[in-house]
């Protein structure tokens, strides 16, 4: 499957997703993830991101016929329950803990 045809069924089964937030979160992913892979010249690398592609397309295709368990990992991720998201939130919520707890943290250690 050429690149341009797997973005395309990507966005297309993203935007068939019901959720707004799941919808608009993984279309954000496929649109950044591809711009950051698009000059790679690397022909395993390109392999490997394409077939990391088809799986998250099958996924797609998967909770949008209702399956429920690829359903929970597309919401899972795109409401920070998992993935890349929620060690972004995580890392927030650590560094507000570190300084409100700040003289305690200096004799936790």
């Amino acid at each position: 499957m050429e690149p341009i045809h797997l973005f395309r069924n990507l966005l297309r089964q993203a935007s068939i997703l019901f959720d707004d937030v799941a919808r608009a979160h993984t279309a954000k992913l496929i649109i950044s993830g591809f711009r950051r892979n698009q000059k790679l010249e690397d022909a395993w690398t390109i392999h490997e991101k394409i077939k990391k592609g088809r799986q998250a397309l099958s996924l797609l295709h998967r909770a949008n016929t209702g399956k429920p368990k690829p359903l929970g990992k597309v919401l899972d991720l795109a409401y920070g329950r998992d993935g890349r998201r929620r060690h972004e939130l995580l890392q927030v919520c650590r560094a507000m803990h570190f300084w409100t707890t700040f003289p305690l943290a200096i004799f936790e250690c």
